[in-house]
């Protein structure tokens, strides 16, 4: 099973100075080890001078879990996630995770940790999520509605 999207955006900002971005992601699932294998990539970049607040970041709860929401904020951003899901016991699932930031084409920040989720009838969607992970930069403990990808 596997998702892609594809973004290009062109927005006029408060000081109508135009500016392109360009996104790609995509995402598959596998059943690997009794569970479920997720990956993802992810890549914006920013073609053109934009307010800070456009550009692409990674860190918080569902990019580059790790790093505190925002700590990588630049016009040219890339990530890889690989998850290993499984159903523990009635609507409880264990994850482990790992996770990489490519930040500007110069810097690689990882991150790692571990999760638990509850699965919420009627939908194998409903879910809610408590994740702890490591970074290069920080560490953190992530609550949150649906799987991260």
């Amino acid at each position: 099973d596997l998702h892609t999207a594809y973004r290009r955006q062109r927005q006029m900002c408060i000081r109508d100075s135009e500016h392109t971005a360009y996104g790609v992601r995509a995402a598959g699932y596998l059943p690997v080890l009794r569970g479920v294998s997720a990956a993802r990539v992810t890549w914006d970049h920013e073609l053109q001078d934009a307010p800070v607040y456009r550009l692409p970041s990674a860190g918080g709860s569902d990019l580059h879990r790790g790093a505190w929401v925002g700590r990588y904020r630049t016009p040219m951003l890339a990530t890889a996630d690989l998850e290993q899901r499984w159903m523990v016991w009635g609507p409880l699932e264990l994850v482990l995770f790992g996770n990489v930031a490519w930040v500007d084409l110069e810097e690689l920040h990882p991150a790692g940790g571990g999760g638990i989720r509850l699965i919420l009838p009627p939908e194998e969607s409903n879910v809610v999520r408590i994740d702890v992970a490591v970074s290069d930069s920080a560490w953190g403990i992530y609550t949150a509605f649906g799987e991260t990808f």
